[in-house]
């Protein structure tokens, strides 16, 4: 099995043979890419995260198709969607990330709805050997509310079969759907057929979308949700295509975060979950974002989301520091006010009231994100201090 070092040198070679590519670079600021120069000195930043992933499961042979195939992919002109008559039954429903979603420049994010806290629906068009996304030239022309676009997309998916296989080893009393690939997560959108399934475990139930591809259930009973949600933390670290790991609650009207009743022994792994999702969800969009603003040679910075442990509970944390005038803070439990007197930690919404103008929320951002414009005054920071006093921050 190689290592990361070798495909991504593999990569790089098998990109810079393609005629539509003029030069191959590892990326200066991220190990995980490759700068690839196109036409026109276009540049595309290429991630290998996702196909090493995948290609190191393969033998010798196929890995080699397999980077060709993905090279091509990569660097083939993208094609108009045709009409909708055309393409409609090649619709499905793909939930994704909001810091994927947000990625997306304006002209091209696709058509989506929220599906969940940080997950949105959006309508992909399964093409033979890639997936391409409804985007807002297409939605236009099609001339065809968003709504009936994800329910004809659900409706497609409901033809394919839904196959439910008993686990074993860690994750036995649990169950993983089978789907096309990409689409596994989104049997979350078809809640009557997944209850179908429900005797099949204790309790109400559950289901974990750790990855794109991947759906688990188990119930919320006994130890059910615990075996799964180790199950869909570790599928999380180390998969391709990460999604969440927070434990889904399915029920008739559709699905939702999971709040395990007071006392229950899943309590604890639940928020662990929820904190691990955020997190992850922010580090995607920090780097996207911090990438984005060095293009375009803003000076901006961008506040990260961080976790501790505080009384036995994972609390997530950001930081404000002074003489940082552009900033972009994600939602978080605590802001730190970093000055050269220490750091003041208070919870979210008393900062936010106390500080009042000087945080405002900066639409267009998934996850949402909040501008810091300049820094509070002595007034400000001793009115802070005491609400740190109050909660015991």
């Amino acid at each position: 099995m190689e290592t990361f070092e070798e495909f991504a040198a593999e990569a790089a070679r098998a990109f810079g043979r393609h005629p539509a590519a003029s030069s191959t670079a590892p990326s200066p600021d991220d190990p995980r890419e490759l700068i690839v120069t196109v036409a026109q000195g276009n540049r595309l930043r290429v991630r290998l995260d996702a196909p090493f992933a995948h290609a190191r499961t393969l033998p010798p042979r196929e890995r080699d198709r397999f980077v060709e195939r993905f090279v091509e992919s990569t660097l083939r002109p993208p094609e108009p969607i045709g009409t909708f008559e055309t393409t409609a039954a090649r619709l499905l429903p793909a939930i994704r990330g909001d810091a994927w979603l947000g990625s997306h420049p304006p002209q091209i994010v696709p058509v989506s709805r929220p599906a969940a806290p940080l997950l949105h629906v959006a309508v992909a068009v399964d093409d033979v050997d890639r997936i391409r996304f409804v985007d807002p030239e297409t939605f236009h022309r099609w001339r065809r509310p968003a709504a009936d676009l994800i329910g004809i997309a659900v409706g497609n998916l409901r033809r394919h079969p839904l196959e439910v296989v008993p686990l074993d080893g860690d994750l036995t009393g649990a169950f993983g759907i089978g789907a096309p690939d990409g689409y596994g997560s989104s049997w979350l959108l078809t809640p009557d057929l997944l209850l179908a399934h429900a005797g099949r475990v204790r309790g109400d139930l559950l289901a974990f979308a750790p990855t794109r591809d991947t759906l688990l259930l188990a119930g919320t009973a006994d130890a059910g949700p615990l075996a799964a949600m180790a199950g869909a933390l570790d599928l999380f670290d180390s998969r391709p295509h990460p999604l969440s790991p927070v434990p889904y609650l399915v029920q008739p009207q559709g699905f939702a975060a999971w709040n395990p009743p007071p006392g229950h022994p899943a309590g604890r792994g639940v928020h662990l979950a929820r904190v691990r999702h955020a997190i992850s969800e922010y580090d995607q969009q920090t780097g996207n974002l911090t990438r984005r603003f060095a293009a375009e040679g803003r000076d901006a910075h961008v506040a990260k989301l961080t976790g501790f442990s505080r009384d036995g509970r994972v609390t997530t944390v950001t930081t404000w520091a002074e003489g940082v005038t552009d900033a972009l803070l994600p939602g978080a439990d605590l802001i730190g006010f970093a000055g050269p007197d220490g750091v003041i930690m208070v919870p979210w919404q008393e900062a936010q009231r106390i500080v009042g103008a000087l945080l405002v929320h900066e639409p267009g951002h998934l996850p949402q994100r909040w501008r810091v414009r300049g820094w509070p005054s002595p007034q400000v920071l001793a009115a802070l201090r005491a609400a740190a006093a109050r909660a015991g921050t």
